[in-house]
């Protein structure tokens, strides 16, 4: 017996008995597999009218959708056109459900044709955010655009009224003091909010309030320049009233030029409501962010660090400043403990990397550090071995001197980069493994 459609051809009787696949199952296995990229529709859509209606008429497997401007149509304005209207008819046929719309560079697009085409495209794509303004739940758009620019298609009537998450690009340095009034005043619902900071120069960040709406609670900033997302710049973006309201903060290739003298000159910054921190940068970069820092209601922490030319006189100096950071953070009434501690840059004392590891004890002995429950660490590859060892023997539970023991309640623990298998075979993760969570029942019967 063969399973097909109803959309097969009839057979006579008594030849090859088919079974017709109903309209709901049909449904239930569309829904397994919707389609994702309008370059890369789904097979069932093609398969035969009946399946094709069935898809068509199932809203919710159409709220996805990632462009990236086509290679093969770029030849007529016709082809143009038919585009659009095969974006607005997929569009069409999410009903009255929001979407999650993707728009992507595409990569050497002078290699496919005249630059202009590719201009084509990108008002196609304008003119449908636009006109649709009200679908987006997601809006992802390419690093070319510039936001100051394409926002102001809605100093009109079009609004994001469902828009929950973007991502953006600032490239120039002009703000929303040009318009009439502020952006997403009618994005009610928008929370996360991804800046791609593509300017060089050190006073670029002084308009990104402009763009952080009072709903945002979300905020990613990275610096797509080529010198990363220097103190001063960072120092403007911190001081905005609207990061008072932010509770997760993530931020990208930070540097600093003067790690001593910056946090003096231009005082502390407090983020009360601050919950999750997530940096990567330069190890001065991290250093002088920690030592402006405070924020006491910080749940959660993560640090990676790359090694800059200009870093390596300063030796691993984030460990230090760690250290400070987490004893400051308790320093209000606001204090809670740390629930997570994310470390990329670990290295042995006398190395020019992010932190030494003899400091790495004095950090998970604060008082801060005694709630943690998570701890991720990530090492050099160069030194697995010998920090292996030293950091296990540490985090092993001490059923002699529990007391004293560090991150009583570590429940979750990664590493990377910290065993190499071509070493003899070594008991440093199953001692701390055993110790930790799986004692021996023969004591605890006693």
């Amino acid at each position: 017996m063969a399973l097909t459609s109803s959309c097969s051809s009839s057979q006579p009787p008594g030849r090859n008995t088919q079974l017709v696949v109903p309209p709901e199952l049909l449904a239930q296995i569309f829904s397994f597999s919707p389609p994702l990229t309008f370059q890369s529709p789904a097979n069932y859509t093609q398969v035969c009218s009946q399946w094709r209606a069935v898809a068509r008429a199932l809203p919710e497997i159409w709220t996805t959708l990632t462009i990236v401007t086509p290679t093969k149509l770029i030849q007529t304005r016709a082809d143009v056109i038919s585009f659009e209207e095969a974006l607005t008819d997929w569009i069409s046929c999410s009903s009255n459900l929001t979407i999650d719309f993707t728009i992507r560079d595409r990569p050497n697009s002078r290699r496919f044709g005249p630059e202009g085409w590719d201009a084509l495209y990108v008002r196609v794509y304008k003119r449908i955010v636009v006109r649709y303004s009200n679908k987006w739940r997601r809006l992802i758009t390419p690093n070319s655009w510039n936001a100051w620019n394409f926002l102001s298609k809605f100093q009109t009537q079009p609004t994001l009224s469902a828009l929950e998450e973007l991502t953006i690009s600032v490239h120039v340095q002009t703000g929303w003091r040009d318009y009439s009034k502020p952006p997403f005043l009618g994005s009610k619902h928008l929370h996360k909010l991804h800046l791609n900071i593509n300017n060089d120069e050190e006073d670029h960040c002084c308009f990104l309030g402009d763009l952080i709406s009072e709903t945002v609670n979300v905020l990613t900033v990275n610096s797509a320049g080529h010198s990363g997302l220097y103190g001063y710049s960072l120092r403007q973006l911190l001081d905005q009233d609207q990061l008072q309201r932010i509770t997760h903060l993530s931020l990208s290739r930070i540097c600093w030029l003067d790690v001593a003298s910056r946090p003096l000159v231009y005082g502390m910054i407090t983020l009360k409501n601050l919950q999750e921190l997530v940096v990567n940068g330069s190890i001065c970069g991290l250093c002088g962010l920690l030592a402006m820092l405070t924020a006491p209601s910080l749940l959660r922490l993560g640090l990676s660090a790359t090694v800059f030319a200009s870093d390596q006189r300063h030796g691993p100096i984030v460990g230090p400043a760690l250290l400070s950071f987490m004893r400051r953070k308790r320093s209000t009434h606001l204090a809670c403990g740390l629930l997570t501690l994310a470390l990329t840059g670990l290295s042995p004392d006398d190395w020019h990397q992010a932190m030494a590891f003899s400091s790495l004890f004095d950090i998970l002995s604060t008082d801060a550090a005694s709630t943690i429950q998570e701890l991720h660490i990530q090492s050099d590859v160069r030194f697995r071995q010998p920090i292996t060892a030293s950091l296990m023997e540490m985090l092993r539970y001490d059923s002699e001197n529990p007391s004293n023991q560090i991150l009583p309640h570590l429940t979750t623990f990664s590493a990377y980069d910290l065993y190499d298998s071509s070493l003899p075979a070594q008991s440093f993760f199953a001692d701390f493994v055993h110790s930790r969570w799986w004692p021996d029942i023969s004591k605890s019967d006693q």
